[in-house]
């Protein structure tokens, strides 16, 4: 998504479809991404059968774009490797842990 994202942007700002984007093309990019990303995370609140409120859907979004924007600034420095092993431990750390500590010290 941030590739295609970096790609039209240069192209609409600059009119230049070819070389690397400029790092203020790329973070505008990442930061449109990563809002997306964060957006993306907001059916999951479904599955916590709490009451939703505004407060908690600013909350999930802005925390979730917070990593979108870590995982993406990964992968244009580091490659989509990087964002990938970084979310799946950052997946694995949040959700993983907790319940085999909840199940461990019961």
């Amino acid at each position: 998504m941030l590739s295609c994202l970096a790609w039209g942007l240069q192209g609409l700002f600059t009119r230049q479809w070819t070389g690397r984007p400029e790092p203020r093309i790329l973070w505008a990019a990442n930061l449109v991404a990563a809002l997306a990303f964060g957006l993306l995370h907001l059916p999951n609140l479904s599955a916590l059968n709490i009451p939703v409120s505004p407060y908690l859907i600013v909350f999930v979004v802005s925390l979730n774009a917070a990593a979108g924007l870590g995982f993406g600034w990964l992968y244009w420095i580091f490659g989509l490797e990087s964002a990938i092993l970084a979310h799946f431990f950052m997946d694995l750390v949040l959700h993983v842990l907790p319940a085999l500590l909840q199940t461990v010290l019961r």
